[in-house]
């Protein structure tokens, strides 16, 4: 039911400046869910991160549980984005809207870098607590 040409990328003012095949919607599905099994699998792994402060043997288990709730967020927060937009993508093509709503993917972006922050402070605190 969608045109066969379809939005695939859009400026900063959320308007469209490039298109292609209908069947383009597929890579970003693709993707996040690629996306989402690379996380899930690195969640596995919190010894590997890195992370803004020295892990020691008395602040690793609570490092290591920041570190994976900060992947689980951010794995959250990358898959609402793609929806997001993939869902726009759809109505743009079909003529429901005409832009991306920069309010939304603007406001998943902020909520990426405060979560970041929030979890690198808590980590930083948990540093100056152990020593």
């Amino acid at each position: 039911m969608l045109p066969e040409k379809i939005p695939t990328h859009f400026n900063l003012a959320g308007e469209a400046d490039g298109f292609g095949h209908k069947n383009d919607l597929f890579i970003l599905a693709v993707s996040a869910t690629i996306i989402y099994i690379l996380l899930s699998i690195l969640k596995r792994f919190p010894h590997v991160f890195n992370y803004p402060v020295e892990v020691t043997e008395h602040n690793a288990p609570q490092l290591y549980y920041l570190g994976n709730q900060m992947l689980r967020f951010l794995k959250f927060l990358t898959i609402l984005a793609m929806c997001v937009v993939e869902v726009s993508n759809v109505n743009i093509a079909k003529n429901n809207e005409s832009s991306l709503p920069n309010a939304i993917i603007f406001g998943v972006i902020g909520l990426i870098l405060i979560s970041t922050g929030y979890f690198i402070i808590k980590m930083f605190r948990i540093s100056n607590k152990n020593s």
